[in-house]
């Protein structure tokens, strides 16, 4: 019961640490800003969306001393009855797989990389080893359903990345150089959705299940009210996570602009109303004059060409520093 308690309290912890840290570390990866002369465009790092790495990473350090705890709790105690045993089991394996699941997505948040110098592009695998190519030997992009960017030189997949705010300017590299996205979800510039990453819904999902299996569990051995609360507020933590990333959505329909959100008004916007678009660490952040009218997830796919429509329509965006 303590063992659990206090594992509640440091995941609670770590989750709010690692995202002081992200933020933190916000333009750590910054290079050379020599301007190349074919594509007009900085040299720059994509890497996956900034706090995953560290959320994640910090979260299979939690999963795994929750295990540890129930593993001593259980040789020091060792259950009885096989209903307790399969119980137990059940619990490990959910648990050990979602910590080896989640340390695999961190250790590839911390060590994937594309690296864009000039025409050169260096993408570092997983495993760490670093592939060169140039925008030369790009034939075909393809931006799936699953919010990826599948970049192929031939009939051969080269690299793949996550679409989002870090990815426009490989965008913007790849339409000055005359080679063309195919969108297989048929969004264009001046019809688009901004919605938040497909990985994002279904973990938050999974977590919401996970925690409302744990919170069962916890009623029907009666392990206190205390503990059966703190697992009802955080299974209605990761419920409010799945509807925000469900309901939440951004629609651009030609010279308007819809925003959906969860326990939120509808807003309408035209984009001549427009101003001005100014980024902070999470959100670009869209003003009518002096006023804030509308945020949107930095991160969301549909962004690139939310932004390629800004440029288009000739509206200032100013990036974060």
């Amino acid at each position: 019961m303590v063992e659990i308690i206090v594992s509640a309290l440091l995941y609670t912890f770590i989750l709010g640490f690692s995202k002081f840290l992200t933020n933190k570390m916000q333009g750590a990866d910054k290079v050379n800003k020599s301007i190349s002369p074919k594509t007009g465009q900085k040299n720059y790092v994509i890497k996956p969306v900034n706090i995953a790495p560290y959320l994640w990473m910090f979260s299979f350090i939690s999963f795994l001393l929750v295990i540890i705890m129930f593993l001593i709790e259980h040789f020091l105690s060792p259950v009885e009855t096989s209903y307790e045993k399969t119980g137990f089991i059940i619990f490990v394996v959910l648990f050990l797989g979602s910590g080896i699941f989640l340390w695999f997505y961190g250790l590839y948040g911390v060590v994937w990389e594309v690296r864009v110098e000039g025409e050169k592009i260096l993408h570092r695998t997983m495993l760490g080893k670093v592939r060169e190519y140039t925008f030369s030997d790009i034939t075909k992009v393809v931006s799936n359903h699953y919010d990826e960017l599948r970049i192929y030189g031939g009939k051969k997949r080269i690299f793949t990345m996550t679409k989002g705010m870090d990815s426009y300017q490989f965008e913007e590299n790849l339409g000055k150089l005359n080679i063309q996205v195919e969108d297989t979800k048929n969004m264009t510039i001046d019809t688009h959705v901004m919605q938040p990453l497909g990985v994002l819904k279904w973990a938050a999902m999974a977590g919401f299940l996970l925690t409302v299996w744990f919170l069962v569990k916890v009623i029907i051995d009666k392990e206190g009210l205390l503990l059966a609360v703190i697992t009802a507020v955080v299974a209605i933590l990761f419920l409010c996570g799945v509807l925000i990333c469900f309901l939440e959505k951004t629609e651009v329909q030609g010279d308007k602009i819809i925003q959906h959100g969860f326990l939120k008004k509808k807003k309408v916007i035209e984009i001549r109303q427009i101003s001005c678009i100014r980024e902070d660490i999470e959100y670009a952040i869209i003003y009518s004059g002096k006023e804030k009218v509308m945020k949107i997830r930095k991160h969301n796919d549909g962004v690139a060409l939310f932004r390629e429509k800004m440029k288009k329509e000739k509206k200032k965006w100013y990036e974060s520093e």
